[in-house]
């Protein structure tokens, strides 16, 4: 998604299981290739979002609930 000149990830997250789960990290990794990625290798750079607006964590999905969040 882009946001002037900004590009913008949405995340979403659904419980779709039987009980409650709580989202607690956002993570993001980057590969060079999809065969790094699909080999295991070391990411090129990962990063942690503290702050993934509008979203907040940690969360705690009920039952068929979602959670969104956004990363920059």
């Amino acid at each position: 998604m882009l946001l002037g000149k900004e590009v913008c990830i949405l995340i979403e997250a659904n419980n779709i299981g039987d009980g409650k789960t709580t989202v607690t990290h956002l993570v993001g990794f980057y590969y060079d290739s999809w065969i790094k990625q699909f080999l295991r290798r070391k990411p090129k750079n990962s990063m942690v979002v503290p702050d993934p607006t509008p979203g907040r964590l940690p969360y705690v999905l009920d039952k068929g609930e979602r959670w969104a969040g956004m990363m920059e």
